[in-house]
């Protein structure tokens, strides 16, 4: 009997995101490699690794079944539902099983038992088993994550998808419904930091790094930047800058890793073009500003606006120099 061989591993880019077979041709990925059965085709030209995934939805459903009144929570409802989390929570090899105030928390190897008090539409059953609502598992996330991460994951849920590409039109979450459900669980740990991260979120930010960015630019003193500025308003098919300021003519983009492909990449080039044919000062930056925490993008986006109002280019506002 001959053997199996087993795939060559993905790239590390390609690795736990979808991706595009164009992508993947970049990288040196043969077209045959697409078809392994590691692979799934999530729509033409679109493809996920699934092995992991699965087998992560098949031992949740043995141990909910076999646990009477477990719910998956917490890191692992996050992974489940795709939610942005950062990688020290990735990374974990737990999984997270919760049940109701009162009773006894589960106890397995390999799980973390958590008693938890849940109003009625915070936990709903989801291919097999029963998980908390994005909502609920944001909330209970708030006791393990910065403020800046908790904010990303708000951004996340608050955002207005693009049905032709999502399949969706109504967000996962509002502020006003994240903030009523806050008000439901005043004791629960991490429940002060979920009510500041509200304060801060915003739609628009269609990315963890998007959101960091922003932050990054408050944080330094400097005017809020709005999210998702078309270069023509009156054309619902502009260009987009990621963030920008209007009235200083100044277009902010965030490039992660699909950006660096084509025909991501080219789009991206006349997306940039367009702006500074219209007048606008581009700036982009990627993951070596997100790996110093945007501390030089901040500093040559605070300089420009300096600039442009010294130099009148702008109405006079309320700014305050970044320190």
């Amino acid at each position: 009997m001959g053997s199996v061989r087993t795939p060559k591993p993905l790239p590390e880019e390609l690795r736990g995101r979808e991706f595009t077979s164009a992508e993947a041709a970049v990288l040196g990925v043969p077209r045959h490699r697409l078809r392994a059965g590691d692979l799934e085709r999530v729509a033409h030209g679109i493809y996920r690794e699934r092995a992991a995934e699965l087998d992560l939805f098949l031992r949740l459903r043995a141990l909910t079944q076999a646990l009477p009144g477990a719910w998956v929570s917490h890191h692992t409802a996050g992974t489940v539902q795709r939610l942005w989390l950062p990688s020290r929570i990735e990374r974990e090899a737990l999984l997270h099983l919760s049940r109701e105030r009162g009773t006894a928390p589960v106890r397995r190897p390999g799980v973390v038992g958590h008693t938890l008090m849940v109003a009625d539409g915070e936990v709903a059953c989801w291919n097999g088993f029963a998980l908390t609502t994005k909502s609920r598992t944001w909330l209970d996330l708030a006791r393990y994550l910065e403020l800046g991460e908790l904010v990303a994951i708000g951004d996340q849920l608050i955002r207005i998808p693009r049905r032709r590409f999502e399949g969706r039109s109504d967000p996962y979450a509002t502020r006003e419904g994240l903030a009523e459900l806050v008000g439901r669980h005043p004791n629960l740990p991490g429940v002060r930091l979920a009510r500041a991260a509200i304060e801060l979120m915003r739609v628009g930010s269609d990315s963890a790094k998007e959101t960091e960015l922003r932050l990054a630019i408050l944080a330094h003193g400097l005017p809020e930047p709005r999210l998702q500025v078309p270069l023509d308003p009156a054309d619902p098919y502009s260009f987009t800058a990621d963030l920008g300021y209007e009235e200083y003519r100044l277009a902010l983009q965030y490039d992660g890793v699909p950006h660096r492909f084509w025909p991501r990449k080219v789009k991206d080039n006349r997306r940039n073009e367009a702006f500074v044919e219209a007048g606008w000062r581009s700036m982009v930056f990627d993951s070596s500003d997100a790996a110093e925490g945007f501390r030089g993008a901040v500093a040559r986006i605070g300089r420009y606006l300096v600039t442009a109002r010294e130099r009148g280019a702008v109405e006079p506002g309320r700014f305050r120099r970044s320190a």
